[in-house]
């Protein structure tokens, strides 16, 4: 059964105090707050960036302009009516949100650029054939499988919604094809997870990761907005 994912993202640039202004008017009372204890002002921007992207996503494609939402008991936010499951990510110049109709949903984001310590990071958080996967890695893809993987993990992390719950280094991901390979109970049945990975042309990558009863394949709909949509400007989403 196929489960199409709109996965929206945003190139943020630069952190400019009166777009960021702009974008806080999209926010609840709760986000604001947090947005304020942000001290890195690039952080700040691609937090409230992504809060926006998802308003904007619901009110444009899904005929909800003033969405509510709760929280989970781990803290994932999830919409109070409609039935849609989404995901929010953000990094220093991207922000990204997957939403869909069947299912839970979780995304992640990270810049394409080197990682260092990549090698030591992975025994912190990986599994044991992950780690051994890249420490065989060639040198020219060993980075770029890293980010695979890590997003990989962090897309299904946030799809479950335990948040720290929920150890990285418990459950193994395969990335040809990508897919969930191994994992404790609170990811069982493994045949209800679908992942799939994409790049950024801006220099990012992407994993998303569809936990779904029945199973269901993950057709992902890209669509990319502009801050200057996300403030309230003008400007039309592009579809591919």
């Amino acid at each position: 059964m196929p489960s199409k994912v709109r996965l929206y993202t945003a190139v943020t640039g630069a952190a400019d105090p009166h777009v960021l202004a702009a974008l806080r008017l999209h926010l609840n009372a709760e986000e604001r707050e947090r947005a304020d204890k942000i001290r890195q002002p690039g952080a700040a921007f691609d937090f409230a960036a992504a809060h926006a992207l998802l308003r904007h996503a619901l009110r444009s494609d899904y005929a909800n302009p003033a969405p509510e939402f709760e929280l989970g008991a781990f803290g994932k936010p999830r919409l109070l009516a409609g039935g849609l499951r989404f995901s929010i990510t953000h990094t220093r110049g991207l922000v990204a949100c997957a939403i869909c109709q069947i299912g839970d949903i979780g995304v992640d984001a990270e810049p394409a650029g080197p990682v260092a310590d990549a090698l030591l990071i992975a025994r912190n958080h990986f599994a044991q054939a992950e780690q051994e996967l890249l420490a065989a890695a060639p040198t020219g893809t060993q980075n770029r499988d890293f980010l695979k993987i890590w997003t990989l993990k962090e897309a299904v992390i946030k799809a479950t919604g335990l948040g720290l719950q929920l150890d990285s280094g418990s459950f193994e991901v395969g990335l040809d094809p990508p897919q969930l390979l191994r994992a404790g109970p609170e990811l069982q049945p493994l045949r209800q997870w679908a992942l799939a990975l994409c790049a950024h042309e801006a220099g990012f990558q992407l994993a998303l990761a569809l936990r779904a009863t029945p199973p269901a394949d993950l057709i992902v709909e890209r669509v990319e907005v502009t801050v200057a949509d996300l403030a309230g400007g003008a400007g039309d989403s592009i579809k591919t």
